[in-house]
C-alpha cells in the first residue's frame, strides 16, 4: 500500500537528540498497537457483504501497517499516545475513510497526518487540530490539496535559508514546481475548500509576485549606486558585511540581507546605529524589482510557474488565507510529496 515515495530531509533548523544514556519510553509496541487498531476497527466498521467487508478489513490492515512503518521511520519504537482513547478514534477514523475509499494519496496523507498526532499526548491546540484535519482531509480531492500547499508556502512561509539566485532557484524546483501540475482551477475547488473549514476567503488579494516581493526582497533588487551605498555611511565592516554587488547587475550593488527582518538583526549583531538602519531598508525597498519584472524573472527562470501564476491569478486563491486545519494539512501534503516538513507550533 501506499507505494514507495517516503523520503526524509533535515532541514535548516533541524534539531537532533542525543542522549548518553539510553532513553526509557513507555508505551504499547509496534505490534500491539497492530492489534489495537484491527480489534478497534473490527469493533466499529459497519457491516458488509462478506466480499466489501474482506476488502475494507484488507485496506484497513494495510494502512495500520503503513502508520507503523511511518511511525518506526520518524524513530517511535513505542507508541503510548495508542492507548489513549482520543487517539484510538483518530485512528479508527483514519483507517475507515481509507479503507472505504481506498485512495493511495489520501491514505499516504491520513498516515502522515496520523504519525504527526500520535506523537503529541497532551490535550493541546495542536492536538485538537490534526484530530480535525483528520476528519476534513477525506473531504478533499488530490488538486484542492496542491492548492492548500502553495497557498501554505507562498502566503504563509519565509525560507530565510535562500541567499542566492541559485537557492531561490532550488527553492522553487524542490516547494513550488511540484504542486504546479495539478492545482485545480475551478472556483468552485476554493468554495469548498472554504465550506471545509480550510481557509477564509477576503475581500483582499495578494499577488504571488508580491509576496515574494516582501519575503525576499534581497533576491530581487535591481540595483543601488557606489554614491546611494555612501549616503548610509557605515563602518567599514558594517559595510562589508551589509553591502554586496548585485545578484542581477554585478556592476551595482545591494543590501546583503533577504528581507526587513534580516536587515534588523545583521544590523543588530554590528551595532548600526537605528536611523542607519532605517536608511538601509528604505534603500532596499526603493531598489526592489516592479511586481511585473518580478513575474518576468520568476516565469523566465522557471517555465512552469506562468501556470501558476495564470490560476493564482483567475481563481480564489489569491484571496483565501488558511485556517489552522488548512495550514496542517498542507503541512502534511507538502512532507509526504517532498520530504520537507515545518514546525506546526509556529503557526499554531
Amino acid at each position: 500500500m501506499m507505494g514507495d515515495r517516503q523520503s526524509q530531509k533535515s532541514g535548516d533548523s533541524s534539531t537532533n537528540y542525543q542522549a548518553q544514556r539510553d532513553i526509557v519510553v513507555y508505551g504499547p509496541s509496534v505490534t500491539e498497537v497492530r492489534e489495537i487498531a484491527m480489534d478497534v476497527f473490527k469493533a466499529n466498521f459497519y457491516e458488509l457483504s462478506e466480499k466489501a467487508y474482506k476488502d475494507v478489513f484488507v485496506r484497513a490492515g494495510a494502512f495500520a501497517d503503513a502508520f507503523l512503518t511511518k511511525a518506526m521511520e520518524d524513530g517511535q519504537e513505542k507508541i503510548p499516545e495508542a492507548e489513549n482513547p482520543d487517539f484510538q478514534y483518530a485512528l479508527f477514523s483514519a483507517q475507515r475513510e481509507y479503507a472505504r475509499v481506498g485512495d493511495e494519496d489520501l491514505g499516504e496523507l491520513l498516515v502522515q497526518l496520523l504519525v504527526d498526532r500520535s506523537k503529541i499526548e497532551d490535550r493541546t491546540l495542536i492536538q485538537i487540530v490534526l484530530n480535525q484535519s483528520l476528519a476534513v482531509a477525506p473531504m478533499l480531492t488530490p488538486e484542492q490539496l496542491d492548492a492548500l500547499t502553495l497557498i501554505f508556502l507562498i502566503n504563509h512561509t519565509i525560507n530565510n535559508s535562500l541567499s542566492t539566485l541559485a537557492r531561490f532557484h532550488w527553492y522553487l524546483d524542490n516547494y513550488i514546481l511540484p504542486f504546479v501540475p495539478g492545482v485545480s482551477a475551478k472556483y468552485s475547488a476554493y468554495q469548498h475548500l472554504e465550506f471545509a473549514r480550510c481557509g477564509a476567503i477576503t475581500i483582499g488579494e495578494t499577488q504571488i509576485e508580491e509576496a515574494f516581493r516582501m519575503r525576499y526582497m534581497g533576491l530581487l533588487c535591481k540595483g543601488f549606486t557606489e554614491e546611494e551605498a555612501q549616503t548610509v555611511d557605515l563602518t567599514p565592516e558594517a559595510r562589508s558585511q551589509l553591502i554586496v554587488p548585485c545578484l542581477h547587475n554585478n556592476a551595482l550593488y545591494q543590501v546583503n540581507a533577504l528581507n526587513d527582518g534580516v536587515i534588523d538583526s545583521k544590523c543588530a549583531e554590528l551595532g548600526v546605529e537605528p536611523e542607519k538602519v532605517e536608511r538601509l531598508k528604505s534603500l532596499q525597498i526603493h531598489k526592489v524589482l516592479p511586481l511585473h519584472e518580478i513575474k518576468e524573472y520568476v516565469i523566465s527562470t522557471r517555465p512552469q510557474t506562468a501556470r501558476l501564476f495564470e490560476v493564482w491569478d483567475s481563481t480564489l486563491m489569491n484571496s483565501m488565507t488558511l485556517t489552522s486545519v488548512g495550514i496542517a494539512i498542507a503541512d502534511a501534503n507538502l512532507k509526504r510529496r517532498t520530504g520537507i516538513s515545518f514546525d506546526l507550533s509556529t503557526w499554531i
